[in-house]
């Protein structure tokens, strides 16, 4: 059960260099991945949080598959990724490696994303987001590729399809957004309109800069470019023409977007349909209509003049910001502690006084107990991994010592 506090994130895995479990003369391994929860006390069980889509033919796969999951700040959250080679025709499925990650330790990643080495060979790159309260709504998008530059060769031609990439600055890896079914032997695809939640490809930002990839399909899983653009929401939904009845003389190219490949021009994106959808209306915060209102002037007396400029709240109620949204938006922790020696402590000799150093080596005192809970949990979120220690409030060395290092 979700705790009070907590809010949902969102993960996103991917995975590079893995070993090939196909076998012999049988292929590229078609992996997918599992997320399992693992349970936080002794009475309870691990839980399957989900399962991603199988990649055919690649050993490094970009899952487009997202999972949730109820995150609270200050509480250990570990899960385990674990990646499979789907084989059709056997009882069960290859594994290909697996990793274990902690959801605070991730959050305290540059770019919200961590990497586990596999004992088999290959990384796990976990990524995760926080999930919006309030929705942003969908694009509806329909692209057309127009005069694409084929790479497959004199005799055949491309098999082409398309990727959308999130990309900010700070990201080690763009997030995958989306990505289509390829068309065979076309270098003016018709891919199939597609509706894409806003709030995963730009975090509601309908300025913030997406990339979007055409490659051509091939079976190995080695596909290869054929050119990229960077562009944006508004910028598709202003780049929207007339898509032609089918001829190609009849399509509007006046607004395509320039696919590029090593600076070289290598086709054109025509945006057929690009609408924002389904934006939710913002609602004001409930009113407790059971509870008696003691009002400080009767109704009679309130006119029209009497009321304030109303204000535009635009898509939503601004919200005080979260743990999740300070690390999300770069910030920076560093972990220091300072300890208390002054004499209200009590002679640490005493069994029982705040500084006592327990014979047994293993029980801790006051202070030990306090700083292990809170350092514990603090430092997978400190960005140096460094842990100053300083002392307040001691005698030595002939006076009183007001800030002094310990460690």
């Amino acid at each position: 059960m979700p705790g009070k506090h907590s809010e949902k994130v969102a993960l996103t895995i991917s995975a590079d260099k893995l070993r090939n479990v196909a076998g012999a003369f049988k292929g590229t391994s078609d992996p997918y991945a599992i997320v399992t929860l693992f349970a936080a006390d002794k009475d309870q069980k691990p839980v399957v949080l989900g399962k991603t889509e199988v990649i055919k033919n690649t050993l490094n796969p970009q899952f487009n598959t997202v999972i949730e999951m109820d995150y609270e700040f200050g509480k250990l959250l570990h899960f385990q990724i674990a990646i499979y080679d789907e084989i059709r025709k056997a009882k069960t499925d290859k594994a290909m490696g697996s990793a274990v990650f902690e959801v605070g330790a991730i959050l305290g990643s540059k770019g919200n994303v961590r990497a586990k080495r596999l004992k088999k060979g290959g990384v796990i790159f976990a990524r995760i987001d926080k999930k919006r309260k309030v929705r942003s709504g969908d694009l509806t998008l329909h692209l057309l590729g127009y005069k694409l530059k084929n790479v497959e060769g004199m005799f055949s031609k491309s098999d082409p399809f398309f990727e959308i990439h999130a990309e900010t600055a700070k990201d080690i890896f763009a997030k995958l957004v989306y990505r289509s079914k390829h068309i065979q032997n076309n270098l003016n695809p018709r891919w199939d309109p597609v509706t894409i939640d806003l709030d995963r490809m730009c975090d509601g930002d309908k300025d913030k800069a997406v990339r979007i990839s055409v490659f051509d399909y091939e079976k190995s899983g080695r596909h290869v470019i054929m050119g990229s653009v960077t562009t944006s929401v508004n910028s598709l939904i202003a780049a929207k023409t007339h898509a032609g009845t089918g001829d190609l003389k009849s399509i509007d190219t006046s607004r395509a977007l320039q696919l590029k490949k090593k600076s070289r021009a290598s086709g054109q994106l025509v945006v057929a349909a690009a609408a924002v959808r389904n934006v939710p209306t913002p609602q004001p915060p409930k009113s407790n209509s059971d509870a008696e209102i003691n009002l400080p002037v009767s109704m009679a007396e309130v006119s029209l003049d009497d009321t304030e400029e109303e204000i535009n709240l635009g898509s939503g109620y601004a919200a005080a910001p979260t743990f999740v949204d300070y690390l999300s938006g770069g910030c920076e922790i560093n972990t220091c502690v300072a300890i208390d020696f002054t004499g209200s402590n009590g002679d640490p000799r005493k069994p029982g006084t705040l500084h006592y150093i327990h014979r047994d080596g293993v029980s801790l005192n006051c202070y030990e107990k306090a700083i292990t809970a809170l350092v514990g949990i603090l430092s997978e979120y400190d960005t140096d991994k460094l842990f100053p220690v300083y002392g307040f409030g001691a005698k030595y060395g002939g006076g009183g010592k007001n800030c002094f290092l310990l460690l």
